[in-house]
């Protein structure tokens, strides 16, 4: 089965993470809100568009090849997105931003729900992506890919040079 990216947000930074994406084969949905002046034209690759209501997130199906990346730039709309996300089946689940603001939506989620699985914790990654010196949108969508590889692919980054065994074994 194919891999499915959902991105929530759709800031300038959602288009490149977009692109690159569909450039590998992904499935991309885009999740922006309701009263967004968006559409699917502006995410380029994309195969679907939502322009929804938080708590209409669940109206999407998500499965064990489904990775979500937080992208909205919104603190609010991330905290009701992610609590409609507790209890989904998704691989990774992926928060721009530093990590102080990660604990505080993850305390928050916690203070929203009642019982959520250990292993909903497990699945978040934030800052989203791996350490590879990104700065523009592009190098961001770069390293945010490369973690979601790593993650579902079950591999710890490692320069190929330091690797003691074949590429691909």
């Amino acid at each position: 089965p194919g891999f499915k990216l959902i991105i929530i947000g759709c800031e300038h930074d959602a288009v490149q993470l977009c692109k690159y994406a569909s450039a590998s084969g992904w499935d991309v949905e885009i999740v922006a809100p309701i009263d967004e002046l968006k559409s699917i034209e502006d995410f380029p690759g994309a195969t679907n568009y939502y322009g929804i209501h938080e708590k209409e997130l669940g109206s999407i199906s998500f499965d064990s090849q489904t990775a979500v990346v937080f992208m909205s730039h919104s603190y609010v709309r991330d905290l009701k997105y992610l609590s409609e996300l507790v209890g989904k089946e998704v691989n990774y689940i992926g928060l721009l931003g530093p990590s102080k603001r990660r604990e505080k939506l993850l305390n928050d989620v916690i203070e929203k729900n009642d019982l959520i699985p250990e292993v909903f914790f497990d699945k978040i990654y934030g800052p989203a992506g791996i350490n590879i010196g990104a700065e523009t949108p592009q190098e961001i969508a770069i390293s945010i890919l490369a973690e979601i590889l790593s993650v579902i692919r079950n591999q710890k980054p490692i320069y190929l040079k330091d690797k003691q065994i074949g590429i691909h074994q």
